[in-house]
């Protein structure tokens, strides 16, 4: 759920860019590296939408460009079309949200627009994240990951390497870290 390249992930929460570093800045700090980013309203602003630690831990590692104050979004999308198209906060793909979300329940992978509306809905977008956690289970992390295609190989390297990111980042958030100013990095590579 990335752009083409490889990018410093999790910038925590949302947050202004008038409290952030630079993009420069940003791009010298090391994975596991905790720093002030400001953003203990936007915290508490999803935690009041409905939002846990998970759901903080994932909105970090697929939102950073938000959170890095770099774009007030990312690309529609994410630059992809179809069951891969990207909506929300937590750049949940087309088909979980077709798949699991009664919002959105037996849509066609041609309705991949309708996404969209999980955009400016956060709100919409942590209950939509919360029934997809439900319907796939354990194999939310493919899905989130790789779509259909990582429902039906859920245990590529790849998918591995996010579960491991998404528990580093809640671990992290879970040291006391899910009402302050702090947040951390993790490095994942892009798909």
């Amino acid at each position: 759920m990335f752009f083409s390249k490889p990018t410093v992930s999790a910038v925590l929460l949302l947050i202004s860019s008038s409290v952030l570093a630079a993009p420069a800045e940003i791009a010298r700090r090391q994975p596991g590296e905790e720093y002030d980013c400001g953003c203990a309203s936007r915290k508490a602003t999803l935690k009041g939408q409905g939002a846990n630690n998970f759901d903080l831990a994932v909105t970090l590692l697929e939102t950073s460009e938000k959170m890095a104050g770099t774009t007030d979004v990312y690309a529609y999308g994410d630059y992809k079309q179809d069951d891969s198209a990207n909506f929300g906060l937590f750049k949940n793909n087309w088909f979980a949200i077709r798949t699991a979300c009664s919002q959105f329940a037996g849509q066609p992978v041609e309705n991949w627009n309708n996404g969209a509306v999980l955009n400016d809905d956060d709100a919409a977008a942590i209950k939509c994240q919360h029934e997809q956690r439900e319907y796939f289970g354990d194999k939310w992390f493919a899905v989130q990951r790789n779509a259909e295609s990582g429902l039906n190989s859920p245990d590529t390297d790849d998918i591995k390497q996010y579960r491991t990111a998404v528990a580093f980042v809640e671990d992290f958030i879970n040291q006391g870290h899910s009402s302050d100013n702090k947040a951390t990095y993790y490095t994942l590579g892009a798909i």
